[in-house]
């Protein structure tokens, strides 16, 4: 939430920060936080020339939450993905649905974990879900690699610096084209650095099917 309580500033800034988002082509890691910031505040103390901007970029929420197609059967595109695409704010359907989802995959002898699964279940773990033991992604995990030079500045804590490379690795490409080796290790980073609400919107982008 943005610190300013004057509510026209906080709408100011908060499409400031579109903008700049918008600019350097990341406005896809931002667009689930602008709405968040949006609902914050009381419609009827928006003032009028921000009407039609507040109206729009909650709609588009909407919209973009009514286009992903969830697929139960595969955990990555699975009504897991809730627990990403709403900023794990029910923690207890996230169990539930997991639950759900759990013993589908595990009727299905076939199934194998895949980049995307072990992504969600770190996520998952992280995030304080228990996961069974059978599942065993962390030996997967283990052969999955971060890239030495980010892996240095995680340790050493360097938020800023970390946020700088990952708009570079991201550069002009669209967020649910980066290959899954990718989407993997910005994912263990951000989770790394608790940088939760950055992490749920790349997955946002990176794992659901939309429609």
């Amino acid at each position: 939430m943005l610190l300013s309580e004057n509510i026209e500033k906080k709408l100011y800034l908060a499409f400031l920060l579109k903008d700049l988002f918008k600019k350097d082509k990341l406005l896809n890691v931002y667009s689930d936080e602008l709405p968040n910031i949006l609902q914050t505040i009381d419609l009827n103390e928006i003032p009028e020339r921000y009407e039609e901007l507040v109206k729009e970029s909650l709609d588009k929420k909407i919209a973009t939450a009514k286009q992903i197609k969830f697929d139960n059967d595969i955990l990555h595109r699975s009504k897991v993905l809730k627990h990403f695409l709403e900023n794990d704010e029910k923690l207890n359907r996230t169990k539930k649905d997991f639950k759900s989802v759990y013993k589908k995959i595990k009727r299905n002898k076939k199934y194998f974990l895949s980049i995307k699964d072990i992504i969600v279940l770190e996520s998952l773990e992280f995030d304080g879900i228990s996961i069974p033991k059978d599942l065993d992604f962390r030996n997967l995990a283990n052969q999955l690699t971060v890239p030495k030079n980010l892996q240095d500045i995680v340790e050493q804590k360097q938020t800023g610096l970390v946020m700088l490379k990952i708009i570079e690795i991201i550069g002009e490409d669209d967020i649910s084209n980066l290959d899954p080796e990718t989407v993997y290790f910005l994912n263990r980073i951000l989770n790394k650095l608790n940088l939760k609400k950055i992490r749920n919107n790349i997955l946002s982008e990176a794992l659901p099917v939309k429609v």
